[in-house]
């Protein structure tokens, strides 16, 4: 996983737990920098910005991946492609693409994708950046160009596919396992003194983030990082949720992967907007006057 990934190669001469911690340290600062990139990209101003991008990289779904080097390393790319689909370039959004593919983890290259294209769908009524009739085209010649780039690491792994147990889709049963029980919502999206979440079901923003995020919904394109946060929290809730076991039962890709709990990555990213706009509500004195 992630032999051909560039940052791997330069750091294959470390002691492999040196490596590791090297590693996640600079894809956490990244993911914070290319959130808080995005946010200015946006509108939001220093301090929403400087907010969003810490309540990402800092959040508990992301910290929570780095037992999964390439997952962990998969998801500080997102902030990045979603930066250069806000900005138009295409090229950009196809080398940030293609090495978020090249770490490795594919689940969250298509949950990436997935997540993207919502969050640029030309529907939305703000007109912000990144939005309009425009948009899907910068996507595609984007994906296009990580196509080829990264066609060394997905060719070889669609031979492995089309050999392995998963060639035929997982049986139902195990493409739902993982699934986020609604009876642990609570404890995954809240902090806990002594009983943590497992894992893959860790997405708490802080007490903090979470007033924050609530005070910012009614900003100026809260629709659509509330969309994608919502959408995240819907589909982990997986095997629980009739809607996703019957989109998992139709359609062969939710099949190839296990761990629907993995959408979180939606939340985590929407939910890091919606932090950086209760800052810049909170710092709004008309906001405040309200």
């Amino acid at each position: 996983m992630g032999f051909f990934y560039p940052p791997n190669r330069v750091l294959s001469g470390l002691p492999p737990p040196l490596a590791l911690k090297v590693s996640i340290l600079l894809h956490a600062l990244g993911a914070a920098w290319g959130m808080a990139g995005l946010a200015r990209r946006l509108g939001y101003r220093a301090g929403g910005a400087l907010a969003a991008g810490l309540a990402y990289a800092l959040g508990g779904y992301f910290l929570a991946q780095a037992e999964h080097i390439n997952q962990f390393q998969a998801l500080a790319w997102l902030p990045w492609m979603a930066w250069a689909w806000a900005a138009g370039r295409w090229v950009a959004l196809g080398l940030a693409a293609a090495m978020q593919a090249l770490c490795g983890h594919a689940q969250t290259v298509f949950i990436s994708w997935v997540g993207l294209g919502i969050f640029f769908a030309p529907f939305w009524k703000e007109k912000g950046e990144g939005a309009g009739a425009g948009a899907w085209r910068v996507g595609g010649k984007g994906g296009l160009l990580a196509l080829g780039l990264a066609a060394v690491q997905w060719l070889p792994a669609l031979e492995l596919a089309r050999v392995s147990i998963r060639a035929e889709g997982l049986p139902l049963r195990e493409a739902l396992s993982f699934s986020l029980h609604p009876l642990l919502l609570g404890r995954s999206l809240l902090p806990g003194r002594e009983a943590t979440a497992f894992s893959e079901f860790a997405a708490s923003i802080g007490l903090l983030g979470g007033l924050a995020l609530a005070w910012g919904i009614g900003r100026p394109g809260w629709a659509r990082w509330g969309a994608l946060a919502g959408l995240g929290l819907f589909f982990a809730l997986g095997g629980y949720n009739p809607v996703y076991g019957a989109l998992a039962a139709a359609l062969p890709p939710l099949r190839a992967f296990r761990v629907p709990a993995r959408w979180l990555a939606l939340w985590a990213f929407g939910a890091a907007l919606g932090v950086g706009a209760g800052i810049e509500r909170g710092r709004d004195p008309a906001a405040r006057r309200a």
